[in-house]
């Protein structure tokens, strides 16, 4: 896996997650907490839920101990979960940007939080957490449509024509 492509799935990834914030800003507080029918529940729920993960995940790379999932309680209103999920985009970038392409094939060892062992290279639980996310946008998005908020269509595609787009 080189170090550019994981760069750009990442910042799919962000972008993606970004519409999904933006289009709940758009639900009511009512909206944003009530329980949903599968996955982690609410919306709120869902998204605490990915950017805990994606923020052990993080830490667990560089070094660092698990510091377990995030209260939801935490985040009583979208603003406050967008204001938390920039930070970890931009430590995210700051941990991608100080890898080498070595990096990625390091061997990383552990085990995820339902308990399964893994010994892989550190992509393939970077990967993780982009299928990870992309699972929970998925339900996210389909909430938020319910709430009559759709995100919009998040195909890979859209985000390179946005980015050519901004790059010009």
């Amino acid at each position: 896996m080189q170090r550019t492509d994981l760069r750009l799935l990442f910042s799919y990834h962000y972008w993606a997650t970004k519409r999904i914030l933006e289009a709940a800003e758009r639900i009511s507080p009512e909206q944003f907490t009530r329980p949903g029918d599968y996955g982690e529940g609410s919306v709120r729920s869902i998204l605490v839920h990915a950017l805990s993960s994606e923020r052990n995940w993080r830490t667990r790379w560089q070094g660092g101990e698990i510091y377990g999932n995030l209260d939801q309680q935490a985040f009583p209103d979208v603003e406050t979960l967008q204001a938390f999920w920039q930070q970890q985009e931009r430590e995210m970038r700051t941990f991608l940007d100080g890898c080498d392409e070595e990096s990625f094939t390091q061997i990383f060892t552990g085990r995820t939080s339902g308990g399964i062992p893994f010994t892989d290279p550190i992509w393939h639980s970077m990967m993780q957490v982009l299928f990870h996310g992309a699972q929970h946008r998925s339900e996210v998005a389909e909430l938020l449509t319910v709430y009559g908020s759709s995100p919009g269509d998040l195909d890979f595609f859209i985000f390179l024509r946005h980015r050519q787009h901004v790059l010009e």
